[in-house]
Parts: C-alpha cells; structure tokens; sequence
C-alpha cells in the first residue's frame, strides 16, 4: 500500500512507528494495513465517519478511580460474559439429564450439580459487578469427575455427558483468560497506555481517507459509500449542533414533495442510509409518512455495515395498534413455500433465535404461516443439513475480494459441493 510507504518515510513520526509495533508481528504489517482499512470502511457507514472516529479514543478516556462498568463499551462485555455462562449452564444442564437417563452416568451427576453451582455463583456476582466477578472468575475449578465403570452404565451416554461437561469448561475457561485474566486496576491502566497508539489509529485512518478521496477525485471514480455521503451532503444542513443534523433547504423541499417514503430490506439500513431517510421523510413517527420492509429472521446479518438495531428497535417499539407510536403490520404468510418448508423453518428458528442470541425473540408474531395453496397430494419431509466448516479442505485459490471474501466464497464451494453430491446420489 502506498500509503504505507508515504508513512514510513516521514521524518519525526514515532508515533506512527509505536502504532505500528503495538498492532504489528516482527515480520509484516499486514495486520495493521488490515485493520486501517477495516475501521476506515466501518467509519464510512456513520453519517459524519471523523466525529465517529473521535469518539473511539474518547472510550479510552479512564482514569484509576474509573469504575469498569461505566466504560462505554461494558455493555457489549457484559452482553457476552452472561451469553457465555448461559451457554455452560445449559451444556451442564443438559449432561445432568444424562445422568438420570437409563444407562446414564449417575455417579457424575454430584459433578455436574456441583459445575451448576460454581455457575451460578459467576451469575451471582456477575450481577454485583466487574470486581466480584474478578474475584470468582479467578477462584474455580471443577471436581474430578466420578468414576463410572460397568455394564449398568452406556459408554455413549457417558461420553456424552463428558463432552458437555468439557464444553462448558472450555467457555468458562475462554471467560476467564480473555476478560479475567487482569485484575481492574490493570485492565485500566492498559487502556490508558493503549489510548496513545488508538488516537494515532484514528489519525492514520484519517490521513488514509484524504488521501483515498483525493485519489479517487483524480481519477474520476466513487464509490458506493461515495454516493451515500455526498448525497448526504446535499440532504444535511452544514450546521451541526451536537452531533443532531437538520435537514438542509433542498432536503425539506424533498420533504414537502413525497407523499409517502417506503423503503425496503430495511433491515440492512446503516447509519448514512437511515440519515438519508430521516432527511426526506416527516419527523413523527406516529403520524409521520415512513413506510419500511424488513425481515425480522434477516436482521442477524450485517450487510453492507448494516445496522438491525435501527430495525430491532422500530420493531419492538411499533405496536399492532400504533398508538403513540409506529404502526407494526406483521407480513407472515409465505407464498412461496409449501407448509413442510414452513413449519421446519419455525421449528428451527424458535430453537436458535431469542433475545440473547439472534437479538429478537422468535414468537408467534415471526412465524411464517401458510399463504400458497399446493396441493396436499403427499407429504414432503424436509432435511436440515448441517455443514462442518472446521476442516480445511477447501482449495484457497485467489478470489476476486471485490465479490465475495475468501470465507464467505469458500461456503458458497462446500455448500455447491454438498449439492452436487447429492443430486448425484438422488439420480
């Protein structure tokens, strides 16, 4: 990269160089052009990407006296640390009722009550605080498992029990080295050392992006994200008062000419792109003229930087009646698929979709229901198939990255191959 060359051969730029033996290894700086480019293409999906960018290093604004659970982020921690012990207290749940089975590994079960209970206790302190939790997250360990030998108990479902067992050990012990193993104290002073080498991240990331646009400008290109922002600056009004934009004289015009304003797959709507339509559409939501389409079971996927929590939060927040508030009109019927596809849908998405993992609870309002009308001549069994992308297998020829990235275009070849096989098998 360019770019890179330019930095390099500045006089005086130390903190360049600290930046990059901070997010570098001693052979390459492949990471930290990587990483340059990753949060200059995430910044692009804010309406105004420097203010963003400022407000990554002012996270890092701490003191000793900070309490870890005011960092603007511990939100995001937490989220995770109470996924990860619901996760292991649902693995041992589960080897618990392995025991109690018929051939089970009863003796085991005084382990597995025993695993519940130091979870339990992570919970517990979990919700007092980051310094309880310290505390306990650096203090367990599991009992030795109970010896199970003869014919009374089944090697599978003992071995069984034990993989769950060795499942939820591994994600408590993941917790505890990611996020337990530093006490407060130092986990505060790292972010202090750290803000340094973020603002000059933030900086470098700057400088990339003056020097990509001007280079752009030379050659006469834009780009997708291109296209955002400068519509955007025509819809903005260059006044800004603390971070809230208004609409400019143009974008009010907008205003005044559409009746209705509807948008579709909303759910892949970024933060540019919501901004645009707050421009040209009436402010109320209640009596305002913003009609959207989205799909809840879609929101889990970030397209384009896409942002669901515009989505999630407009969904949960609508009403069936829309009093005080956006109209919810829930769009379930499904002409597409016959009732088999259907209910095997539900099923599977009400096993793995909720608040916690998926970010909406997936009830009777997210089903799909019926709408086509196939004939009910015979029945049509579904298979859900499950592809292992852990073996790595798959030629890593180059790609175009412009199309897909090589992990992405990699599914896409075992899920192609999957399909070849067995069609080759059905004829």
């Amino acid at each position: 990269m360019n770019f890179f060359e330019s930095e390099y051969g500045k006089k005086e730029n130390d903190s360049f160089y600290h930046f990059v033996d901070t997010f570098s290894n001693d052979r390459h700086d492949g990471a930290v052009q990587e990483l340059v480019l990753k949060l200059y293409d995430y910044s692009r999906s804010h309406p105004n990407p420097f203010i963003w960018l400022d407000q990554i290093v002012e996270m890092y604004d701490v003191t000793e006296s900070s309490k870890i659970e005011n960092l603007p982020f511990f939100d995001v921690l937490k989220f995770d640390i109470q996924l990860q012990l619901s996760g292991a207290k649902e693995l041992l749940k589960q080897a618990l009722e392995l025991s109690k089975a018929p051939g089970g590994p009863a003796p085991r079960a005084e382990n597995y009550l025993s695993d519940l209970s130091i979870v339990e206790r992570m919970e517990h302190a979990e919700a007092q605080g980051w310094d309880p939790l310290y505390k306990v997250m650096n203090d367990w360990s599991f009992s030795r498992a109970k010896t199970c030998k003869g014919d009374e108990y089944d090697p599978a479902l003992t071995k069984e029990a034990d993989e769950l067992r060795k499942a939820a050990k591994s994600m408590l012990d993941k917790l505890s080295s990611e996020l337990f193993s530093k006490s407060p104290e130092k986990f505060l002073k790292d972010m202090q050392e750290m803000k340094q080498a973020i603002a000059t991240l933030v900086e470098v990331v700057k400088r990339f992006s003056n020097v990509f646009e001007k280079e752009k400008m030379n050659k006469g290109l834009v780009d997708f994200s291109d296209l955002e922002h400068l519509c955007l600056e025509i819809l903005m009004d260059s006044e800004i008062e603390n971070n809230k934009i208004f609409p400019s004289e143009i974008a009010i015009n907008y205003r005044n000419q559409f009746k209705e304003v509807l948008v579709d797959e909303y759910q892949d709507t970024n933060m540019v792109q919501e901004t645009i339509i707050k421009l040209v559409s009436a402010d109320s939501e209640f009596d305002g003229n913003l009609f959207m389409v989205g799909d809840v079971k879609q929101s889990i996927y970030r397209f384009r930087l896409a942002e669901p929590n515009l989505f999630l939060g407009k969904y949960l927040r609508f009403t069936s009646e829309g009093e005080n508030t956006g109209l919810r009109i829930d769009l379930s019927r499904n002409f597409r698929s016959r009732v088999e596809v259907l209910d095997g849908v539900n099923f599977v998405f009400k096993q793995i979709m909720g608040t916690m993992v998926g970010e909406i609870e997936y009830n009777h309002d997210a089903e799909l229901a019926k709408g086509s009308g196939y004939p009910v001549d015979e029945a049509y069994p579904i298979e859900v198939c499950i592809i292992d992308q852990s073996n790595d297998d798959v030629s890593h020829e180059e790609v175009h990255e412009d199309i897909f990235d090589k992990s992405e275009l990699e599914q896409k070849k075992l899920e192609a191959r999957y399909m070849a096989e067995k069609n080759q098998k059905d004829d």
